[in-house]
């Protein structure tokens, strides 16, 4: 379904096979000001909403001694009718991408790419609630379909529209597998609570549904604490050492879809984390995996570090024994500054190198990635500088005045 066609002054172009068919409409709607011509015959296959509709009124006309109807009575009916209460809160641009699903059932445009289309759009709640209000059950029966493949990789918002359509048509099953999902990301969110999230956006899923997404959140994050994304193998290189490194596990690695953020580790005496573009960044994007090493700059620690100069090893895992990693290493060392608190690797590994076969780098859907940093150089900021130098002179200055005095 390429959305870009639908044109709000011509809708019926959109979702008429054919333009021929307009001249054949034997009912029709009312809206957003646009009348769409309508087809008896095929709303009725899709919508016993609709069929009802069309049976009580031909009923009320020429069954009132008990007539039987037959063909020749529906075409002599004086007036067509008009469906416009049907579609009454929808748009005109909801109500035709429901009716191509409906006019075209069995071609592509009922497809899981046309739900996808949908979905991207953010046009999917609506078209569902439609479908749902006229009992469409084609449209969300292939739309629970869709929705399975959503639950297992989407990102947030793709997951919460998919939310607010389902609330609308699907099982309660289907709400609460793509529950299941929404909880499980924001468990590891913490304070990068996206703006997704916020209140204007919650005010679109219903009470009960809020209230089954606090529940499944205090689940999935013990004592009111959000769950980072786990970090083992912290190593110091000895007392007061300038070297360490860290290990960062990402589970799930195929169902990710935003960047993810390491819990920062202690190294040559500030702090340090790992930010991982599981989608790639830069030159890396859709084909490689990218990552950021990052100092925190804002660290109390830090808070009269101008800069500070590393040296970086950063590899992906192979978790199998004897299995090769796919390592980049900075020989020269790298300045961290306010301005400049991280760098990336924007081709750490291609998404083919890390499906290899024979290869453990995503064994059983983790990746591990390993970090190992040493800091050169410290720099201290240039009012830290000044002052020190200050106090030197001004020591100095008394210790002459005081020996003159002797």
């Amino acid at each position: 379904m390429d959305l870009s066609a639908l044109d709000p002054a011509q809708p019926q172009v959109f979702y008429l096979s054919d333009r021929s068919l307009e001249a054949l409409s034997d009912c029709y709607a009312v809206v957003g000001g646009t009348r769409l011509p309508l087809h008896s015959q095929v709303l009725s296959l899709h919508s016993p909403v609709l069929r009802d509709l069309f049976v009580e009124r031909i009923a009320a006309i020429f069954n009132k001694d008990g007539a039987q109807l037959d063909a020749a009575s529906h075409l002599a009916l004086p007036e067509l009718p008009d469906l416009s209460a049907a579609f009454q809160s929808s748009s005109v641009e909801e109500a035709a991408c429901l009716l191509r699903l409906l006019y075209r059932p069995h071609a592509q445009d009922a497809s899981a790419a046309s739900f996808a289309a949908l979905l991207a759009a953010g046009r999917l709640p609506a078209v569902a609630a439609l479908a749902a209000q006229l009992g469409a059950e084609p449209v969300v029966s292939g739309l629970e379909q869709h929705l399975e493949g959503v639950c297992r990789g989407a990102d947030m918002q793709q997951l919460l529209d998919g939310l607010r359509a389902a609330q609308r048509c699907c099982s309660a099953s289907m709400q609460s597998r793509l529950l299941d999902s929404i909880a499980a990301q924001l468990a590891t969110m913490g304070l990068r609570m996206p703006a997704i999230m916020q209140p204007a956006a919650q005010a679109a899923l219903d009470n009960a549904t809020l209230a089954a997404l606090l529940l499944r959140l205090a689940q999935n994050v013990p004592a009111g604490a959000f769950r980072l994304p786990p970090i083992a193998e912290v190593h110091q290189g000895g007392d007061g050492a300038s070297s360490g490194g860290c290990t960062f596990a990402l589970a799930g690695f195929k169902r990710q879809r935003e960047v993810l953020e390491s819990p920062w580790v202690e190294i040559g005496g500030m702090h340090w984390g790992l930010k991982v573009h599981t989608r790639g960044a830069g030159s890396g994007a859709k084909t490689h995996l990218s990552a950021q090493v990052v100092w925190n700059s804002a660290d109390p620690a830090a808070v009269r570090v101008a800069s500070v100069s590393a040296r970086f090893s950063i590899a992906v895992v192979d978790q199998q024994e004897g299995g090769h990693d796919l390592r980049q290493a900075e020989e020269a060392p790298l300045t961290f500054t306010r301005a400049a608190a991280a760098h990336c690797w924007e081709q750490l590994a291609s998404r083919a190198d890390l499906r290899a076969p024979g290869t453990g780098r995503l064994l059983h859907d983790r990746l591990l990635l390993r970090a190992d940093i040493t800091v050169d150089s410290i720099d201290s900021d240039s009012s830290e500088k000044e002052s020190s130098s200050s106090e030197e002179e001004s020591s100095s200055s008394s210790g002459s005045d005081g020996g003159m005095k002797e």
